[in-house]
């Protein structure tokens, strides 16, 4: 079939997709993780958002040498990956929306901001509580965030706490729900990193251990085929080394049992920040 002079329409996407990257480039899209979609003589590049950041470019001109790129490892062996699906379908979504609503106005974030500078301490508080009681996962970054700020000065215990929540999962988290999980475990891994830079790098090493320990447990209960949890625990075997780097640790001291089935060996070597013995 000769597909000269076609435009990026759904049939290119159904011809070059496997059928794995349609069903979650369209998850994707649906939870809108695509942006910064720009066209520039006929190529559309794009990000898409997940544990990293994607850069997708696709030709908007179709031929049976369709040109297109992502830089996810997927994309990478060349495949039409579901971030280039993610794209592809916002890219078709807008045109037909700007073919329908020539005259119509479209919302913007800068559009919601001004309306919110607009509203006092009190309604915005309101407005938050609504939906952190709606929501999870808000629930949990609002929570995490409040510990805190209200915590002082270290407290082992509340960080555990922090650590627990973040990784608590109620029923299995499947591929769909793996961002939003993900985006509250990501923002614990930041916030033990900047510990670690404000100078508490020995309380670092345990609860980075910690951590570790959580997230292997948690494994079992998420579909992980993307990879976003083995990222976060490379993250945390990161931290973990530098602030080994910064303490110091009595070597006998890490020889110790630490009731945990982790003990890095980075820390004990500084040398090596991925392995992990048991």
């Amino acid at each position: 079939m000769n597909l000269m002079d076609k435009k990026l329409d759904l049939q290119t996407i159904k011809k070059y997709a496997p059928a794995r990257a349609l069903e979650r480039g369209y998850d994707y899209y649906q939870s809108g993780l695509v942006s910064s979609v720009k066209e520039y003589k006929g190529v559309i590049s794009a990000k898409v958002k997940g544990r990293q950041t994607y850069t997708v470019r696709l030709h908007i001109e179709v031929d049976d040498d369709y040109d297109y790129s992502c830089t996810c490892p997927m994309g990478d062996e060349g495949e039409f990956c579901k971030h280039c699906v993610a794209v592809a379908l916002t890219w078709i979504n807008r045109n037909e929306k700007k073919e329908s609503t020539k005259n119509s106005y479209e919302v913007t974030l800068k559009d919601i901001e001004n309306y919110l500078n607009t509203l006092d301490k009190t309604t915005l508080v309101d407005m938050l509580m609504q939906q952190a009681q709606e929501n999870d996962m808000l629930c949990k970054k609002l929570g995490f965030q409040a510990v805190q700020a209200v915590s002082g000065e270290f407290n082992e215990t509340v960080w555990k706490q922090m650590i627990r929540s973040a990784f608590e999962i109620d029923d299995y988290i499947d591929y769909r729900e793996i961002y939003q999980y993900m985006e509250n475990v990501s923002d614990m891994v930041d916030s033990l990193d900047d510990l670690r830079e404000k100078g508490s790098a020995m309380e670092v090493i345990s609860l980075a251990e910690y951590a570790l320990h959580q997230a292997e447990e948690a494994m079992d209960s998420l579909d992980d085929s993307d990879g976003e949890m083995g990222d976060v625990m490379e993250d945390l075997q990161e931290i973990h080394f530098r602030a080994c780097e910064k303490a110091k640790p009595d070597q006998e001291e890490l020889a110790a049992p630490t009731g945990f089935p982790y003990r890095i060996e980075s820390c004990a070597h500084h040398g090596n920040a991925g392995g992990v013995v048991r």
